[in-house]
């Protein structure tokens, strides 16, 4: 870890202060409510065609870094083909997530210390909504592959982790084209490779996680958002606490695509919804739902959401592991 911060002697005028700096450069004796902490994540891009251990990458960012106003600490991720770094950051309250972005990406592009170990630039991106699709389309070329070994499912599945706090930062249709499909694909996933991920790196279990996790996120233009693939079927809908009656999920995953279909009903009507739960996997909710809620409670909800899958494989895998409660 490396910081920008000196200790000095403390002041013996009378002022209220535990510490000071040289320059413009403090944060190590802040009071709480002077900083705060953000975490931004480094992807390094044919990391496995380089010699170089990951600390020292690590270890390079952080000496360039320490010519930025605060304290940064940078880890490796895991995962060999698309490294990924966890850059944490401890700034003045009055620095913007945007400015220390553009800081972080001025200092990597102009960094000597990674130069000096072989480093070319342009394998690093730091990952934001600008440059999401394009990691997810690698991710979704992974989660392709007709043939799976567990490297592959622990790299897609951390690759998704770590974009989870960027759904909402982009569009419902990069989530529901790129991330959920590639959700879908892992779902091929042959049970035995499953299990060993399982075992390893409670990839079943963080799989699960993320089917729950992402449409939470989703950014919702219209009133639902709906999708369906072959493995898998989300749904999300906006909640009017006060004027709620009711929802109806259903999903059918046919035969093929052009029969597959998902649907949410508000107050839906009882004999379309009787037909179509002859033909479907479907939930229905009360309109009495919500009035089991406190207040408080009641008043925090704003949407809803469901999601399927047409195979329980995840929840044997993660069942036959031991796992009774979901942790992340």
């Amino acid at each position: 870890m490396r910081n920008n911060t000196l200790t000095c002697n403390k002041r013996t005028n009378g002022t209220s202060c535990t510490g000071c700096c040289v320059g413009h450069l403090c944060n190590k004796n802040d009071f709480i409510g002077w900083t705060k902490s953000l975490v931004f994540r480094l992807i390094f891009k044919k990391f496995n065609e380089y010699k170089i251990p990951a600390e020292n990458i690590s270890r390079a960012i952080e000496h360039d870094l320490s010519t930025v106003t605060g304290t940064f600490r940078v880890e490796d991720c895991g995962s060999n083909r698309i490294k990924i770094f966890a850059i944490y950051c401890t700034v003045f309250s009055e620095m913007t997530e945007s400015q220390l972005r553009r800081n972080i990406s001025q200092v990597l592009n102009k960094s000597q210390a990674l130069l000096n170990i072989g480093v070319q630039k342009l394998h690093l991106k730091l990952l934001d909504e600008r440059n999401i699709d394009s990691i997810l389309e690698e991710v979704l070329d992974v989660s392709q592959k007709s043939v799976y070994f567990k490297e592959d499912v622990e790299l897609a599945v951390d690759l998704h982790e770590k974009m989870v706090p960027l759904v909402s930062k982009v569009s419902a249709n990069i989530t529901l084209n790129h991330t959920l499909r590639s959700i879908n694909n892992l779902l091929n996933i042959p049970e035995e490779v499953l299990a060993e991920t399982e075992q390893e790196n409670r990839s079943a279990n963080r799989l699960l996680h993320l089917i729950q996790e992402i449409p939470e996120k989703i950014p919702l233009e219209e009133q639902q958002v709906t999708a369906i693939y072959s493995n898998l079927g989300i749904g999300v809908a906006k909640v009017n606490p006060d004027a709620f009656d009711g929802l109806f999920y259903g999903v059918s995953y046919g035969t093929n695509e052009p029969r597959r279909k998902t649907m949410i009903y508000d107050s839906p009507n009882p004999d379309q919804q009787e037909a179509d739960a002859k033909i479907m996997a479907s939930i229905s909710l009360p309109r009495s739902l919500l009035k089991h809620l406190k207040d408080e409670e009641r008043s925090s909800v704003s949407r809803i959401t469901f999601f399927s899958m047409r195979d329980d494989k995840l929840y044997r895998v993660w069942n036959k592991n031991g796992h009774f409660s979901s942790s992340c």
